[in-house]
């Protein structure tokens, strides 16, 4: 099993968030809807201890049965198909792509499974991304999780946990950046963040709005030479661009 990763505290006491939110990011199987309760995030202490992103573990190799073994490299195919069971359980996708591989390379003229062989191949490839997705995100290396998991989309388009996966990256990347400009009193900065929590988010939590709410009289208050409401507009516009979970999703 996957290791249970250590959630931290956003705000204190607690973030109450919409407990579903609905987006859209262009990608086959419509849209998808992310429950954010009892999700917590980073800034203020340790929290509980869950699992933020999933993978597939019910995955499991289709073994073709009554294979007609009616040429020597048939039988080749079907023993270097059969490989793949231990490293599937193991999730060591890898090995299968290298043992489905071979089953490819000997079935050349069996047709049928070797369509079953490549398919095999194939998901082992997705899993592979998906996999190595998880694990960057649990080590909050956001953008590359969600490059995996848009890898890992080409071969599951209309996995919908996969797209929560990429909705949760989006999410605490964003959080992530907002409370860090936050504590560094980077108003600007901040507020933009925290507006694409709110408005993008639906987070309309108490602690968000009241950040976001001090973060615009910050600004209000900055000199007119410091430009802080253009610098504010060019940031947002700039966030929501690269990170507009409500339109984009990468």
């Amino acid at each position: 099993m996957k290791k249970a990763i250590v959630i931290l505290l956003l705000f204190s006491p607690i973030v109450m968030l919409n407990a579903q939110t609905t987006f859209s990011g262009g990608w086959k199987g419509g849209d998808v809807t992310v429950d954010f309760s009892g999700l917590r995030k980073s800034g203020g202490g340790p929290g509980n201890t869950q699992e933020r992103y999933s993978s597939n573990r019910e995955s499991s190799p289709s073994i073709p049965g009554g294979i007609i073994i009616g040429k020597e490299y048939s039988r080749f195919a079907a023993d270097a198909y059969r490989k793949t069971i231990i490293p599937w359980n193991k999730r060591d996708w890898s090995k299968v792509i290298e043992h489905c591989n071979d089953a490819v390379a000997y079935a050349k003229t069996d047709i049928e499974n070797r369509k079953i062989y490549v398919k095999a191949r194939e998901e082992a490839k997705g899993y592979k991304e998906w996999d190595k997705g998880v694990e960057d995100a649990d080590n909050n290396n956001y953008d590359k999780a969600i490059e995996r998991f848009k890898n890992a989309l080409e071969y599951f388009p209309d996995d919908v946990t996969l797209k929560t996966n990429i909705v949760l990256c989006c999410f605490n990347k964003i959080t992530d950046e907002a409370v860090k400009y936050y504590n560094k009193e980077d108003w600007v900065n901040a507020a933009a963040y925290y507006n694409v929590l709110w408005k993008n988010f639906d987070n309309n939590s108490t602690e968000v709005q009241t950040r976001y709410s001090e973060c615009l009289s910050k600004i209000e208050n900055m000199k007119k030479t410091e430009k802080a409401h253009l610098k504010f507009n060019t940031k947002l516009a700039e966030v929501q661009k690269t990170l507009d979970a409500k339109k984009r999703i990468y």
